[in-house]
């Protein structure tokens, strides 16, 4: 046994969404009240609030306008510039303080006693190892 699908007048839809909103109940309830299913009671809730909010919107006034479209500007040079910044560096490039490092493999033998620091010119720290 099919079941014919029932048509609503807009009335009736009104009284049921302002039931929801005007008092305490649930959307069940109300469906439930009115013998319709909470689903589509639901669907006409969402419905309305969209067309209520396109109703309170305000249109834009220019100096407003014109601000928004700088932020929107300056958020997609922000976005450019941080893609680049999270660009890796080349590897086959090395940085000049790479190239001033001399690394040496201990072996995982602990503190050198080799080891002598030296500091240039009140500035720099340098690590010298004794040689015997």
């Amino acid at each position: 046994m099919t079941r014919r699908r029932r048509r609503f007048s807009l009335e009736f839809k009104e009284e049921a969404i302002r039931m929801v909103l005007e008092g305490d109940r649930t959307v069940a309830l109300v469906a439930r009240e009115f013998d319709i299913n909470a689903g589509t009671l639901g669907s006409w809730m969402n419905r309305h609030r969209i067309a209520s909010a396109q109703e309170e919107q305000q249109p834009v006034s220019g100096p407003e306008r014109a601000r928004i479209r700088e932020s929107e500007w300056e958020n997609a040079e922000l976005r450019e510039k941080l893609t680049f910044l999270k660009k890796r560096p080349p590897s086959s490039r090395r940085t000049v303080d790479d190239a001033r490092q001399v690394r040496a493999d201990r072996c995982g033998e602990g503190s050198s006693r080799d080891r002598e620091d030296v500091c240039l010119a009140g500035r720099v720290l340098l690590g010298l190892l004794r040689v015997a």
